[in-house]
């Protein structure tokens, strides 16, 4: 099992987020600055745990492009794949699958880490097995719904024990002729998992969604990665008999997730800010990020095989429905932070069940660091700006969730902060503040 490279907040998949420095202050930088900015984005953890996915179900492949140090979600569902009896073998810049997962076997209690996309995946995957796969986790993990996957699972057959949360524990086989009706009103990731799966299941299967759909642009990057290993699903959602994944080789796109609080970073720092290798016309829904920083007066611009640059101040407010994209929620949020405007995000309550209630946790920070902001069910209203400051800083409490450590350390560029969890963001960006642009300070104030 690969570790992360050392840093203070590095651990292991076994050992869970246990720190010897797990908090962090940030500073806003000390001088003005010139010139263009260059920070990069991780690989996308989303990309790779589809592509892991697809491969395992396939019994081969391989993904370049899935450098070191490895998002913990991506760790956890490594380790997990190799306890399953997948041979995984780490390249030089990624990971190759070398054979199927057997079926048989004895049972096995497989550790998903905080991720809810690895669970989910996971569990799909056991409910291939003829053997009880149990998928638990730790964090708020636990509390997060599983129950419209597990259902779904056993519409196809599985015997399921467990549920609304982990642990839950899945059994095949798995039948196919049959359509498939899966709850899409809290995560995409449900459908994405079935999916994923579906080729490996005998007869043909047809999927239709309960509700109002949310980060649908997801499925079309499951879709996409499924189009890679040779598997193509239309609209219908229908996966035919016929369909079976091909080994093949994905390339994994650098994550645009990640990449929001890196081209946020722009206005605060006052200085072009440049993420290389994102690539514009991807799957990824987060994409749509670089249009909602135009949308505030921003400029994007594509810069071809050098990536994604952004410059210029915030000269306006706006309203963004971020129901396709909700992680942006974190980094638009503390954008908004500089505004002379509202800015309003909405269509996204879904927020509320991720690592974290981020509508909740955002809007605390937020006031915490000066700034009004207010609650909604589906999002949250932000009225800047956001003073600059110095002095003592203002204690941030992140809830151990990266994408508001994130946030936080956005605000930082403006006014001293202190984070309580730095570690949280090994989740998908563990080297977020070794190259965070403004100064870090190890563990509590000094």
């Amino acid at each position: 099992m690969v570790e992360s490279q050392e840093r203070p907040y590095a651990f292991g998949a076994d050992e869970g987020n246990t720190l010897g420095v797990p908090s962090v202050t940030v500073r806003p930088p000390s001088g003005a600055g010139a010139g263009e900015v260059v920070l990069a984005a991780p690989p996308s953890k989303s990309h790779a745990l589809r592509a892991l996915t697809a491969a395992a179900v396939c019994g081969g492949g391989s993904l370049l492009g899935l450098s070191l140090p490895w998002p913990d979600d991506v760790r956890f569902f490594v380790s997990a794949l190799e306890q399953l009896g997948v041979p995984v073998t780490v390249l030089e810049d990624g990971v190759s699958i070398d054979g199927p997962m057997p079926r048989g076997g004895d049972p096995v209690t497989l550790n998903a880490g905080e991720g809810a996309a690895p669970a989910r995946f996971l569990l799909a995957l056991g409910a291939l097995a003829e053997r009880p796969v149990t998928v638990t986790g730790g964090g708020r993990l636990s509390a997060r719904p599983m129950t419209p996957l597990l259902d779904a699972l056993g519409a196809l057959g599985a015997t399921v024990d467990g549920g609304p949360g982990l642990p839950a524990t899945v059994r095949g086989p798995l039948r196919g002729d049959r359509t498939i009706s899966v709850d899409g009103r809290v995560s995409s990731q449900f459908l994405s998992a079935l999916l994923l799966i579906a080729p490996a299941i005998h007869g043909h299967v047809a999927f239709r969604t309960v509700g109002a759909q949310v980060s649908r642009p997801y499925l079309d990057l499951t879709r996409g990665v499924m189009s890679e290993a040779g598997v193509v699903v239309g609209d219908d959602l229908v996966v035919p008999e016929s369909g079976a994944y091909e080994r093949s080789v994905f390339h994994v796109e650098a994550d645009w997730s990640g990449a929001t609080a890196l081209l946020a970073a722009a206005p605060f720092l006052g200085r072009p800010v440049r993420v290389p290798s994102l690539n514009p016309n991807s799957h990824q829904p987060d994409r749509l990020f670089a249009s909602h920083l135009s949308g505030l007066g921003i400029h994007v611009s594509a810069c071809g095989t050098d990536g994604v640059r952004v410059e210029g101040a915030v000269t306006c407010g706006g309203i963004f429905d971020l129901s396709d994209c909700p992680d942006a929620a974190p980094a638009l949020a503390a954008v908004g932070a500089l505004a002379s405007e509202p800015v309003r995000v909405t269509g996204a309550a879904h927020l509320r069940h991720k690592e974290s209630d981020r509508i909740a946790v955002l809007v605390h920070i937020l006031r915490a660091a000066g700034v009004d902001a207010e609650a909604f069910d589906d999002g949250f209203e932000v009225t800047g700006p956001l003073a600059a400051a110095r002095g003592d800083p203002v204690p941030l409490s992140v809830h151990a969730d990266h994408r508001m450590a994130m946030a936080g350390a956005l605000l930082g560029l403006r006014r001293p902060v202190f984070i309580d969890d730095a570690a949280c963001v090994a989740k998908s960006f563990p080297g977020f503040f070794d190259q965070w642009p403004s100064g870090i300070e190890w563990g509590p104030p000094g």
